[in-house]
Protein backbone atom coordinates (compact mmCIF):
# COMPACT_ATOMS: atom_id res chain seq x y z
CA UNK A 1 0.00 0.00 0.00
CA UNK A 2 1.13 3.80 -1.00
CA UNK A 3 0.51 6.32 1.55
CA UNK A 4 -0.51 9.61 0.75
CA UNK A 5 2.92 10.76 2.84
CA UNK A 6 4.62 8.55 0.19
CA UNK A 7 5.76 5.84 2.91
CA UNK A 8 4.69 2.12 1.63
CA UNK A 9 2.93 -0.18 3.66
CA UNK A 10 2.97 -4.16 3.08
CA UNK A 11 -0.74 -5.61 3.63
CA UNK A 12 -0.18 -9.01 2.62
CA UNK A 13 2.18 -11.20 2.45
CA UNK A 14 3.02 -15.23 1.29
CA UNK A 15 0.69 -15.49 -1.31
CA UNK A 16 1.31 -18.37 -3.85
CA UNK A 17 1.54 -16.83 -7.07
CA UNK A 18 0.44 -13.29 -9.05
CA UNK A 19 -3.08 -13.87 -10.03
CA UNK A 20 -4.08 -14.52 -6.01
CA UNK A 21 -2.37 -10.74 -5.40
CA UNK A 22 -4.10 -8.96 -8.52
CA UNK A 23 -6.73 -10.39 -6.91
CA UNK A 24 -6.35 -8.89 -3.76
CA UNK A 25 -5.48 -5.75 -5.29
CA UNK A 26 -8.39 -5.33 -7.52
CA UNK A 27 -10.81 -6.38 -4.57
CA UNK A 28 -9.11 -3.96 -2.30
CA UNK A 29 -9.63 -0.81 -5.18
CA UNK A 30 -13.00 -1.44 -5.35
CA UNK A 31 -14.14 -2.03 -1.46
CA UNK A 32 -12.43 1.51 -0.74
CA UNK A 33 -13.00 2.95 -4.45
CA UNK A 34 -9.75 3.72 -5.26
CA UNK A 35 -9.18 4.26 -8.83
CA UNK A 36 -6.28 2.05 -10.70
CA UNK A 37 -2.87 3.68 -11.27
CA UNK A 38 0.60 2.18 -12.00
CA UNK A 39 2.57 2.39 -9.18
CA UNK A 40 6.56 1.25 -8.84
CA UNK A 41 7.47 -2.52 -8.49
CA UNK A 42 4.09 -3.73 -8.94
CA UNK A 43 3.54 -6.79 -10.64
CA UNK A 44 3.24 -6.76 -14.37
CA UNK A 45 -0.42 -7.81 -15.43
Amino acid sequence: MLLKSGAKERLLTGLSDARSALFFEQQLEQWFGIGDRPVEGELQR
